[in-house]
């Protein structure tokens, strides 16, 4: 028997589809194909999407020309608390600028 897939309207076999049970017919709307299209697609807008965040970050790290791990080694331990304060409050405020 043949079904006709939903995403590309082609009629394909039985065993074209992956089975479903709560479906009428047993099987699924769309076949193995479209499905693994989509999979793809899914997939490469998540590592695309994850990029840009991780670009974004090491972006925001950058305060007045240098790292955070470039202002931590350069003070003694007893700033370290001022200067991570510092540092978080200038992200924040960066973060607030971008958000609007």
């Amino acid at each position: 028997m043949s079904v006709r897939c939903s995403q590309c309207k082609l009629l394909k076999d039985e065993s074209s589809f992956y089975k479903n049970s709560r479906k009428a017919n047993g099987l699924e709307s769309s076949c193995k194909e479209c499905v693994s299209k989509k999979k793809k697609q899914k997939y490469e807008d998540k590592k695309k999407k994850a990029k840009r965040r991780r670009s974004g970050k090491r972006k925001t790290l950058a305060i007045n020309d240098c790292t955070i791990s470039e202002k931590l080694i350069t003070k003694p331990a007893t700033e370290m608390d001022t200067i991570i304060q510092e540092i978080t409050k200038e992200l924040l405020w960066q973060m607030r600028k971008e958000v609007y």
